[in-house]
């Protein structure tokens, strides 16, 4: 079934007519005819919800877990890829200029001396110590602080990480420790939040009820009930394996001076044990597979073995030219560095991967809860997986509905899910990106599909790397669009989402100016101040998926674009689309680049179809 978009757009009109002039009617009869008692009822109303809000909501949200890092975390495996990437960039920049005699025009993928820079709010980098950037690895890569490390008999550690930090770089910091220069703590700080009134949260709710509507009514998508509660475990972090290697002790006076001076991450509420949580998200689905949803058992699927092939570059300088070609220049070419040489750098070992087979006559075969399913290679299946899309942080699906009327014209089967605590609405609960995509499993579980090719944006591309690592033979192919999962250890997304001030937005745009307006809501301030862990959604360029479209946006300043560009052409075999003139989220306004997208990832879901 084919959306045109004027049907889709006229649709919306009526709907919004609509819903304000039944809201305008309701609130006129009841402050024409009850004045007295309407506008009591609103300031008391809004009095208790400030009361609440300032006594409960948000000391809620603001609290802290005993220990604040992620589970399963293995600080030395993060660390070595981090290095990895820097020794990466060291020998790109090295090979460019030995062969060109000048310095690349493409940046490294890591510049350590503006990493470390931004990361102690943009001091100049020899007013960094050695100190401060062990206390910054100590916080980084342990979660914890200089003094905790000493308590656990590990205080040499991040020291050691400075060590091997100036070895793959060829940098040299300063000696000692300078007093008053701290990074980002964004984990152990206050929360950056504004209150906002119940009337905002009504609007909220009123606008999610008009994209709901617009979903149902007019695209014609289906609503999925699933339960209201999972159990989740606590956030309690595993003993983690150190080797022996690395347990000899070191005395430094820069670990014993950051140690005095480093303060003890605050202490708030408490998360124990098992809990039973709010599931995370809502599901609505377009189309659906041959035989209709859930009629195939779920299980694990195979992951869809894609061409490898040379990245592709769409540079959009021009609105009537925007053809895929290949890249036929890259900084990896000039510097004659070969494409595996690099990867090797950053091909540790890969998450596990669940078990896939394929037998002598072309079935895939797969099992979950005990269940096996049989189906031909070239099946619907196989060939044909629905689309699922992830929004990111703001109005919800609100801002997304033209993505997903293009998605559901491609003619294949939609999974659309809304996350609501990154939609500025009212939620008791915060969820982790990892406990979300564990909510998409279980969503696609459900709905008996075996795999599924992922459009997400933004916040969303965090859950895509977290099924990408860990649920990688469930995705056939993945679109990550502003892929804010790359290089989250920069500091762009916390310098320039959570710890922008208003001060700072004098002369630019009001997309700037609405990026910190959405920023400063509890429950967005939450999921990055409290729920936030980069080690888990950082994507690494060995567990891309084989079949991926990375789309950029040349103006987005919550990733270092250059950089990541850079990984993405030397690094991977992904697919590139790039708009220089774009911001963050400006694919959302611009409908011919919405198209370009679509076009690529249809193409990319038909790459590898037998005929």
């Amino acid at each position: 079934m084919m959306l045109l978009p004027i049907k889709v757009a006229c649709g919306a009109v009526v709907i919004t007519i609509l819903i304000a002039s039944v809201t305008n009617i309701a609130v006129a009869f009841c402050f024409w005819f009850f004045p007295w008692i309407s506008l009591s009822i609103f300031l008391s109303s809004e009095v208790s919800f400030s009361l609440w809000w300032w006594i409960f909501h948000s000391p809620s949200l603001a609290s802290q877990p005993d220990i604040h890092a992620p589970k399963h975390h293995d600080p030395e495996k993060a660390f070595s890829r981090f290095e990895a990437l820097a020794k990466t960039s060291r020998l790109l920049a090295h090979k460019s200029y030995r062969k060109t005699g000048a310095i690349s025009e493409e940046p490294p993928p890591v510049d350590i001396k503006r990493f470390l820079s931004w990361w102690f709010s943009g001091v100049d980098f020899s007013s960094v110590k050695r100190g401060n950037v062990a206390e910054l690895f100590a916080y980084a890569f342990h979660y914890k602080t200089i003094a905790m490390m000493e308590q656990d008999g590990l205080g040499h550690l991040p020291m050691q990480m400075v060590e091997r930090l100036e070895k793959a770089t060829g940098n040299s910091l300063s000696l000692g420790y300078q007093e008053g220069l701290k990074p980002m703590f964004h984990l152990w700080e206050p929360l950056r939040c504004h209150p906002r009134p119940l009337t905002f949260y009504l609007l909220m709710e009123l606008l999610s009820l008009w994209a709901h509507a617009v979903l149902v009514l007019v695209m014609r998508y289906k609503v999925h009930n699933m339960p209201k509660l999972v159990s989740t475990p606590s956030l309690a972090c595993t003993s983690q394996e150190i080797p022996l290697a690395k347990l000899e002790r070191v005395e430094s006076s820069d670990v014993a001076n950051a140690n005095r001076r480093t303060p003890m991450p605050p202490k708030g509420g408490l998360i124990r044990g098992s809990t039973d949580r709010p599931f995370s998200l809502g599901v609505y689905t377009f189309g659906s597979p041959e035989g209709g949803w859930g009629s195939r058992p779920a299980s694990g699927g195979l992951r869809a073995e894609g061409i490898k092939q040379r990245p592709q570059v769409v540079d959009c300088r021009d609105d009537h030219d925007m053809q895929p070609s290949r890249a036929s220049s890259s900084p990896l070419h000039n510097a004659g560095l070969q494409h595996d040489e690099a990867s090797s750098l950053l091909s540790l070992p890969p998450t596990a991967r669940a078990s896939k087979q394929k037998d002598s006559v072309g079935l895939c075969i797969s099992s979950s809860s005990g269940v096996t399913s049989l189906a031909t290679a070239g099946s619907s299946s196989c060939r044909e997986p629905p689309i699922l899309m992830l929004h990111g942080v703001g109005f919800g699906l609100m801002s997304y509905l033209p993505l997903a009327a293009r998605l559901a014209s491609t003619g294949r089967p939609v999974i659309c899910m809304k996350i609501r605590h990154i939609s500025m609405q009212l939620t008791r609960y915060i969820p982790m990106a990892c406990e979300v995509a564990e909510d998409v499993i279980q969503v696609i579980d459900s709905l008996g599909v075996e795999q599924v090719s992922v459009v997400a944006h933004s916040y969303g591309t965090f859950v895509a790397s977290v099924l990408a690592q860990r649920h990688g033979h469930r995705l056939h192919s993945a679109c990550l669009i502003d892929p804010v999962c790359f290089g989250v250890f920069m500091p762009n997304l916390l310098g320039n989402f959570v710890y922008r001030h208003s001060h700072q937005l004098k002369g630019t745009g009001p997309m700037d100016w609405l990026m910190c307006f959405i920023s400063r809501d509890v429950h967005v301030a939450s999921t990055f101040g409290r729920r936030f862990y980069w080690s888990d959604v950082n994507l690494w360029a060995d567990d891309l998926p084989k079949k991926c479209l990375v789309v950029l946006s040349g103006r987005d300043d919550l990733i270092h674009v250059e950089e990541v560009r850079c990984v993405i052409n030397c690094c991977t075999s992904a697919r590139l689309l790039y708009h220089p003139d774009h911001m963050h989220a400006g694919c959302l306004l611009d409908a011919k680049w919405q198209d370009k997208i679509v076009s690529e990832i249809v193409d990319l879901l038909g790459a590898n179809k037998k005929h």
